[in-house]
């Protein structure tokens, strides 16, 4: 046994395989790093972009309200004649539901389930009244009106009441009728506005006919015409979480609801909810009018996985499409449910599409800039050994052997930093974003082995001035005519739509990477040429700092290639990030003033008196009301909501909004009053409008026929805007100014022009302006978050541009000491080094940031053209290319002290060489 000669064997070849990791430790310690921030930030990128779609989608869900995405339905209860039916359906239903809506959550598809909350339900009956002008409720237009108003109820009953709300005062109600009362409780908002304390009654008045359908009503009204019931308040109460959908889905539960009667619109209703005791509902629903049980199920906005929203939306359509068995019975209704949560998830999808994509492709920079750094820095460790290598060959390595070894010992370094990189984001991503990717381990594993291989590429024996072979022609002809063909592809078909929000589209992905390899090849080819232009400007110059560095630029023509490729890159990536963050916010801006309808605008009953403040606001030029006149009948037969307007005073108050999404592109001829509809079918006719239940009718002429977008303050479903000064005087004087649009003079904030109109209109009035519009744009994490990574691709991209410059910079180190060392002893001074050293790689750099800038144009021209980013912003329109020459300056004096600073330190190391210890050396070498 020869235990120990192997045991030194094995120790002597490991002693030679570590040696260089000490003898080059500077080149192996950049390029440790240089892994270990691509590692970390490929690593952490699909993370943060993941991250990013999601909090955004759970965002936009919650910010729709309870009564869209919430799965939602009512079940009315019928009446069954003769007997007790009635209260024995009421009960069967209210016993039957709580199964049966465990019962529907089960059948729910698994995407479905997982994001909605158990079934709950109430019973309700709505129709009770409470006379004219209800005390703590007079409703005066001006002093000398009277006051006129209407106050409705609706009598809910909820088993869980007591976990949605608390007791504020009193105490909870129980028992059915005692006698003419019965006890209630409200909102303590609504009993505030009503001036209803605890202990004191309203009378309520229900109508014999359907008090009757009640037996225990029935009872008590006998012959009269109608029953005069108590309310007794023994309670009020609070939410315990007022964003409960409980709460949300019906705010008139937590205060009392107020609207305008659409047949007089001098008349103002107001409806409040009262809570029973539970048990003695069925006995009285249908008394109170119309009785049925509203159930739902709660959406998690929070639970949403933004990948599976195509699977919500599907499995909600089909849940949608099947009517709940409430098991009460023949004589119970299935109970169907209702939801805009498809709409919604597909809205989310559609919004989220895009952003992976465009993400990927500013990741493109840092990634394409390490690739050129890796290979760089691999270059520059092959050219420091090239004699160790040299040697090696000669004395019989096989090539396999030397390109093996380099691999191993460059894996000894990569391989931990790789890991490392790599597992400190995957921790950094999971703590601050609670995501990591599935292909985490995958990525670090390609970081790993990469540098290795490109170290194994570069070991090559061949001569650095050989000439590029055929095959390295035929190959760029390929990238050219590949990046051309990817380019108008993506132009003819565009993006493709988004079923999965996570995903990214291969073709927008690949086309920027083709496209800046073609401009690469380009300027690779086009460079040599510009150097020779250059050359005779130097050779023509004063002095030998120009002849010189030219020489110097023109050598090591394919040592370019990388450093060109990071920098080029760099520079692209940036130019487009910016550029498209820029179109993004520019398109929200321009955006903004059209989703509000003009700079500032006002919901709320306005007197004559609070216009003429309106107007009196500093910086307002125009205030346009919109009187209501209530409904009135077209020619084609629809009912529609009609407001009096002054057609000029609107089209100044939307003076900056778009042609095309003004209410009144045209004010119309003389004759028939102008006007412009909203909600109807192209179909039907309006020639004439009808008020009054037909006395007095307005011969019309519809000149536009807007969407709900172009007057956003409006509720109604359908509506009309009338050219009040061609309609009778009578009409004028019957309508109440509901609306105002004001128009700002320019240069005015809006935010301060709105706050004065919210103290003219009062607490009960909504006001809206442009500025509080763009400030809701930028308030979900979706645009912020495409900043944040756009501006940490840009800067990573620029740190590996200027790690692309230093290597190369680098490799030519021993080359520039011994000519510096020759030049300083002919008397060159520490300027004249420094320009000489600067010919090195300004023009290559120069040349970069010039194409990288018209690359990183021209991708976004692309991009926007391809990519419907209205889908990102919420837009109305498609936005339009933007650019910002001040950002492009702030990207290129980033990258021009990038090079700068390279320079620098190439500069101070070759300083630091002692002159007449180089030429000692480089003459021993001799």
């Amino acid at each position: 046994m020869n235990t120990g000669g192997e045991a030194s064997v094995r120790s002597s070849t490991a002693a030679l395989l570590l040696r260089p990791l000490k003898t080059f430790r500077s080149g192996f310690v950049a390029l440790g790093i240089i892994v270990l921030l691509a590692t970390a930030g490929v690593v952490a990128w699909p993370a943060a972009t993941s991250a990013l779609v999601m909090a955004d989608a759970r965002d936009r869900l919650a910010q729709t309200s309870a009564a869209d995405r919430d799965l939602t339905g009512v079940a009315p209860v019928q009446f069954v004649p003769g007997g007790d039916g009635l209260p024995s359906t009421a009960g069967t239903l209210m016993t039957s539901l709580p199964n049966a809506l465990e019962k529907a959550r089960d059948s729910m598809q698994p995407a479905l389930h997982s994001v909605t909350r158990p079934g709950r339900f109430v019973a309700r009956s709505d129709g009770v009244s409470v006379p004219n002008a209800p005390v703590g409720l007079p409703v005066q237009r001006v002093a000398t009106d009277p006051p006129r108003s209407a106050l409705g109820f609706s009598i809910e009953a909820d088993p869980r009441l007591q976990s949605d709300a608390a007791l504020v005062d009193g105490t909870w109600p129980t028992g059915g009728l005692d006698g003419h009362t019965l006890d209630v409780a409200v909102s303590a908002a609504t009993a505030k506005s009503l001036k209803w304390s605890v202990g004191a009654t309203r009378t309520v008045n229900l109508n014999t006919g359907v008090a009757n359908t009640s037996p225990t009503l029935g009872r008590l009204a006998g012959t009269e015409q109608h029953l005069a019931l108590e309310f007794r308040l023994v309670g009020t109460v609070a939410p315990r979480n007022p964003s409960a959908d409980f709460w949300a889905l019906d705010p008139i539960r937590d205060s009392l609801g107020q609207s305008i009667s659409g047949s007089d619109s001098r008349t103002t209703l107001f409806h409040g909810v009262v809570w029973m005791d539970p048990d003695a509902w069925p006995q009285l629903a249908m008394g109170f009018g119309s009785p049925y049980v509203l159930a739902w199920y709660g959406v998690k906005p929070s639970a949403i996985d933004v990948a599976s929203l195509p699977d919500i939306s599907a499995s909600a359509t089909s849940f949608l499409a099947q009517p709940i068995d409430t098991g009460a019975g023949i004589a119970a209704q299935p109970l169907r449910m209702t939801s805009r949560l498809p709409d919604i998830a597909q809205s989310i999808t559609a919004r989220e599409g895009p952003v992976p994509t465009l993400l990927a492709i500013v990741a493109i920079g840092p990634l394409g800039a390490a690739v050129a750094v890796l290979f760089v820095g691999a270059r520059l460790m092959t050219s420091r050994r090239a004699r160790e290598l040299q040697l090696v060959r000669v004395r019989g390595g096989s090539e396999r052997r030397v390109r093996g070894t380099l691999a191993l010992q460059t894996a000894l370094i990569t391989v931990p930093a790789a890991v490392v990189g790599g597992v400190g984001a995957a921790l950094a991503t999971a703590v601050l974003f609670g995501e990591v990717t599935a292909s985490a381990a995958l990525l670090i594993a390609a970081c790993a082995i990469v540098p290795p291989c490109a170290v194994a590429i570069t070991a090559s024996p061949e001569s650095a001035g050989k000439r590029r072979p055929v095959t390295a022609l035929i190959a760029e002809l390929f990238v050219l005519a590949l990046a051309c063909a990817s380019c108008v592809l993506l132009l003819q078909r565009g993006a493709t739509t988004a079923t999965d929000p996570t995903s990214i589209d291969p073709l927008l992905v690949a086309t920027p990477l083709l496209l800046v390899f073609a401009v690469c090849v380009l300027v690779l080819r086009v460079y040599p040429a510009l150097l020779r232009l250059i050359g005779r400007a130097a050779r023509s110059s004063r002095g030998a700092v120009s002849p010189v560095g030219w020489a110097a630029a023109s050598r090591g023509g394919a040592g370019r290639r990388w450093p060109l490729f990071a920098m080029l890159t760099g520079v692209a990536v940036a130019v487009f990030a910016s550029t498209t963050f820029t179109t993004l916010v520019t398109s929200a801006q321009t955006d903004a003033v059209a989703r509000v309808g003009a700079d500032v605008t006002v919901s709320g009953r306005l007197s004559d008196a609070q216009l003429k403040e309106l107007r009196g606001i500093d910086g307002v030029t125009v205030v346009a009301p919109l009187r209501l006149v209530g409904y009135a009948a077209t020619s084609g037969g629809e009912n529609v909501a009609a407001y009096l307007v002054d057609v000029h005073a609107v089209a100044a108050a939307q003076a900056n909004v778009a042609d095309g999404q003004r209410l009144f592109p045209d004010a119309g001829s003389s004759g028939a009053a102008p006007v412009v509809v909203s909600g109807l079918p192209e179909s039907t006719p309006v020639t004439s409008l009808t008020f009054d239940n037909g006395r007095s009718t307005v011969p019309v002429h519809a000149v536009h026929r807007a969407k709900d977008s172009a007057a956003p303050f409006l509720t109604d479903e359908t509506w009309a805007l009338v050219d009040q000064a061609r309609v009778p005087s009578s009409l004028r004087e019957e309508s109440t100014a509901m609306f105002a649009m004001i128009g700002v003079r320019p240069g005015i904030d809006t935010a301060r022009v709105a706050a004065a109109a919210q103290a003219v209109a009062g607490k009960a009035a909504h006001v809206d302006s442009v500025q509080a519009e763009r400030m809701r744009q930028g308030q979900g994490p979706l645009l912020a978050g495409i900043q944040s990574l756009m501006l940490a691709g840009t800067v990573l991209a620029l740190l590996m541009a200027v790690g692309a410059l230093l290597l190369t910079l680098a490799m030519a180190r021993g080359q520039r000491i011994k000519l510096l060392a020759v030049l300083r002893t002919l008397g060159f001074d520490r300027t004249q080094s420094a320009a000489l050293v600067a010919w090195e790689i300004v023009p290559l750099a120069a040349t970069a940031i010039v194409a990288g800038v018209l690359t990183g144009l021209g991708l976004s021209w692309l991009v926007v053209a391809a990519v419907d980013l209205r889908a990102v912003t919420g837009a109305l329109a498609k936005p339009e290319l933007a650019l910002s020459p001040g950002t492009v300056g702030l990207v290129v004096a980033l990258f021009a002290l990038g090079t700068a600073a390279a320079l620098a330190f190439a500069v101070a190391a070759a300083r630091r060489s002692d002159p007449a210890r180089t030429l000692r050396a480089a003459e021993e070498e001799l």
